[in-house]
C-alpha cells in the first residue's frame, strides 16, 4: 500500500489498467499524470493536499470494492464518515462470509451423514469394499475400521472356501477312477 502522496500519485499515473479519472469526482480534472493530479488538488496546505489524495485513493479502492484499503485511505485522509461506512461494510461482509461459512459446513455435514447412511446399507448388504468407500467419504473412522476388518475377513473367508473347494474338486477325481483301481491293480 502507498505511503506517501507522492507514492499514491505515482501509482495512479502509473496504473493504466484501472482508467482511474479523478474526473469522475472532481468535475473537469485532468488524467493520469501526478503533476495533474496534484495540480487539481486544492494548493491548500499540504496536509489538506494530502488529505484530499488519500480521499481519492479511497473513493478509487471502493470502486473496486477493495473495503479494507479503502477504510484505511479515509482514516489517514481523516474522513471518519467515510472511514465508518468501510468499517460498516467490512463488518457485513464479514457477517455474510461467516453466513456462508456455517451454511457451506451443514451442508458438507448432511453430505457425511448421507455417506454415513450408504455405507451402513453396504455393509449390511455385505458390499464391504463399497461400504469402507462410504465412510471414507462421510468422514466416519470407526465404521471404516470396522467395514476394513469385515473387508479382511472376507477375503479370509473366500481364501477358505477357494482351499476347500480345490479339496472338493481333488476328492471329486479320485471318485471318478474306477472302484476296482482301489481294490486291485487291472
Amino acid at each position: 500500500m502507498p505511503t506517501t502522496t507522492d507514492d499514491v500519485c505515482d501509482k495512479l499515473a502509473a496504473d493504466s489498467s484501472h482508467r482511474f479519472s479523478t474526473a469522475s469526482f472532481y468535475p473537469g480534472a485532468p488524467r493520469n499524470s501526478k503533476e495533474q493530479v496534484l495540480d487539481h488538488i486544492s494548493s491548500g496546505t499540504p496536509k489538506k493536499r494530502e488529505q484530499e489524495v488519500w480521499n481519492i485513493v479511497g473513493d478509487y479502492c471502493c470502486g473496486k470494492r477493495q473495503w479494507e484499503e479503502a477504510a484505511k485511505c479515509y482514516k489517514l485522509a481523516g474522513n471518519k464518515k467515510k472511514h465508518q461506512e468501510m468499517e460498516s461494510i467490512m463488518a457485513e461482509a464479514e457477517k455474510k462470509h461467516k453466513e456462508r461459512m456455517r451454511v457451506a459446513a451443514a451442508k458438507q455435514k448432511r453430505l457425511q451423514q448421507v455417506w454415513i447412511i450408504v455405507g451402513d446399507y453396504c455393509r449390511e448388504k455385505r458390499l464391504w469394499e463399497e461400504a469402507v468407500t462410504c465412510y471414507e467419504l462421510g468422514q466416519d473412522g470407526a465404521k471404516k475400521r470396522l467395514a476394513k476388518d469385515m473387508d479382511k475377513m472376507k477375503i479370509k473367508i473366500l481364501r477358505q472356501l477357494e482351499a476347500v473347494r480345490k479339496k472338493v474338486l481333488q476328492a471329486a477325481k479320485q471318485l471318478e477312477r474306477p472302484w476296482c483301481w482301489i481294490t486291485c491293480c487291472c
